[in-house]
């Protein structure tokens, strides 16, 4: 997708990394494919499901970003932390050990510098860092200032003024709750694991054809339409932003139509917030 032209306070950075969260999304997409490949007598292609959760995360971050440029600036600089943080672990971990000497003294660091550089982490941020890491006191003349967290998926709803986005986030929160199930390893997760064994422990009670069939419906169906839904919908609350791409809003509207038709979740969602989006911009 291409992003063209100022929008408001969005700088040239919040574009481009909006831009490479949606193509990420794209490819996970063919990951997922990939699993699902796997079939029904394969219980490892149930973890398509587990990777679907991670598309609905990326469309809750979209949405986020679309609504304050500042989110683009938290998602980033909470990475760098996450980055910072597993450096100093692991420098911990091996500062006896020569091989990585170079690597923990020199390469890693001159990195995370030059990354906290450009994404604006401040030298307050870092040394709260190092108080809560290293338990090293920040220096004087210098005040706490904590790296500040994306919002969890439940409070990222909280935080959206009421509207359609709202409501459609409430509505995917269902979809996301079940899938995070297979993340956690639930029982439920589990079963489905279970059955799809090809040599399972327990005997089946159902035949290869009935197998097949709660196959496609409850692990093949629900993924690949999350992940689509996620993609098409993140590079919609985008075109909110860009009132201008008309090619852009018609191969979206036609992109919904399609979908819409083969998924009452995806007809849901139009109703509830893609349609109005994308005729007002039309």
């Amino acid at each position: 997708m291409r992003l063209k032209g100022e929008i408001g306070e969005y700088s040239d950075f919040h574009r481009f990394r909006m831009r490479e969260c949606l193509r990420i999304l794209v490819e996970r997409h063919s990951s997922i494919c990939r699993i699902l490949e796997c079939g029904w007598q394969d219980p490892g292609s149930v973890n398509a499901l587990t990777v679907a959760r991670v598309q609905l995360e990326g469309l809750y971050s979209m949405c986020m970003f679309t609504e304050d440029p500042r989110w683009v600036d938290i998602y980033v600089c909470e990475g760098w932390k996450k980055l910072y943080e597993r450096f100093l672990l692991q420098r911990e971990e091996k500062k006896k050990l020569e091989r990585f000497e170079s690597y923990s003294n020199t390469q890693a660091p001159n990195g995370l510098w030059k990354m906290a550089e450009t994404i604006g982490i401040l030298p307050e941020q870092i040394a709260t860092i190092h108080k809560y890491q290293l338990k090293i006191p920040v220096p004087d003349g210098m005040s706490e200032k904590v790296i500040k967290r994306l919002a969890t998926l439940g409070k990222a709803i909280q935080k959206l003024p009421q509207g359609s986005k709202k409501r459609m986030l409430q509505r995917l929160h269902f979809r996301y709750r079940y899938l995070c199930s297979f993340a956690h390893g639930s029982e439920d997760a589990n079963l489905f694991t279970s059955i799809f064994q090809s040599n399972p422990t327990i005997p089946r009670s159902r035949s290869g054809e009935t197998l097949k069939n709660t196959f496609k419906r409850e692990i093949e169906a629900p993924t690949y339409t999350t992940s689509i839904l996620s993609i098409i919908q993140s590079a919609a609350e985008i075109a909110t932003l860009y009132p201008g791409e008309v090619e852009l809003l018609v191969n979206l509207t036609k992109a919904w139509e399609t979908m819409s038709d083969k998924s009452l979740l995806c007809k849901a969602i139009w109703t509830l917030r893609t349609r109005a989006s994308l005729g007002i911009l039309a």
